[in-house]
């Protein structure tokens, strides 16, 4: 048997990876952040696993056929063919840690994307496939993805408690997992009309792109609005009339003047 080692392009931004002899390095994602990135989700059950070369006789893959019962985004179809990196064909062998793996009969959820060759992925690796279970005692059906052969990049402090939990896997109810993508479709139709949209991290989405020249997602302060003259002298502003005047005498020449209300006192009248 004589590995080969396989040529491997990075899946978007969150399947990015380098090959490793242990592991593959990739960015730790949570499932809204598949949903939002995925071109496709579907759930449904694996039909056949054929593994050959591919055309070009570069990389050994999985070819996974994958019956679809409910598409969750993207357009509807029956089946689906999944490209799975590694594999083995008689003496030759490619070795691919951390990629997700597929058995005939067994049922999941998968966030998809198409690589350059138009050929359907798994999107941030083992990751990107939720294996569905029913609990025997609740009867509820749950998915959960997998980790391992994955070197994880955590966003963050590496030592804080989001960190070690990002280091476990995924597991939750199926109806919760689909209620995220539901929620990612709605935020991008929401984007799409021009409405508010929300991010993986529930926070405001991005801002559309400036209109005036400024850059994408800039922001501009509104124009300011139109000033309010100054009301006329001797009116008032809330639109009655203004007060009656009247004429003053001016004083006589030599003598100051003095305030109103402040005229002096007359002096005492003195006895002689």
């Amino acid at each position: 048997m004589r590995p080969i080692a396989a040529p491997l392009a990075a899946a978007a931004l969150l399947a990015g990876f380098a090959a490793s002899a242990a592991a593959t390095i990739v960015l730790r994602v949570t499932p809204r952040e598949l949903a939002d990135t995925a071109n496709l989700v579907v759930e449904g059950r694996v039909a056949a696993v054929d593994v050959r070369w591919d055309d070009g006789r570069t990389c050994i893959n999985n070819y996974v056929t994958f019956t679809v019962d409910r598409t969750h985004k993207g357009p509807a179809a029956a089946s689906v063919v999944i490209k799975v990196p590694g594999g083995r064909v008689g003496e030759e062998e490619v070795r691919v840690e951390g990629t997700a793996s597929f058995a005939v009969g067994e049922e999941a959820v998968v966030f998809l994307w198409k690589d350059a060759r138009g050929e359907w992925i798994v999107l941030g690796e083992a990751q990107g496939k939720f294996l569905l279970t029913r609990d025997a005692k609740t009867a509820e059906r749950r998915a959960e993805n997998s980790l391992k052969g994955l070197c994880l990049v955590v966003r963050g402090d590496p030592k804080s408690a989001e960190a070690a939990r990002a280091k476990r896997p995924d597991s939750l109810p199926l109806d919760d997992l689909v209620a995220v993508v539901r929620a990612s479709v709605e935020a991008a139709k929401r984007a799409a009309a021009g409405g508010p949209a929300t991010t993986a991290g529930g926070g405001a989405g991005p801002a559309a792109a400036d209109p005036g020249g400024g850059g994408a997602g800039e922001a501009r302060d509104p124009a300011p609005p139109e000033a309010t003259p100054d009301p006329p002298s001797g009116s008032t502003t809330d639109g009655g009339a203004p007060p009656p005047t009247k004429d003053v005498p001016a004083p006589p020449a030599g003598k100051p003047v003095t305030p109103a209300g402040d005229e002096p006192k007359p002096e005492p009248a003195t006895k002689r």
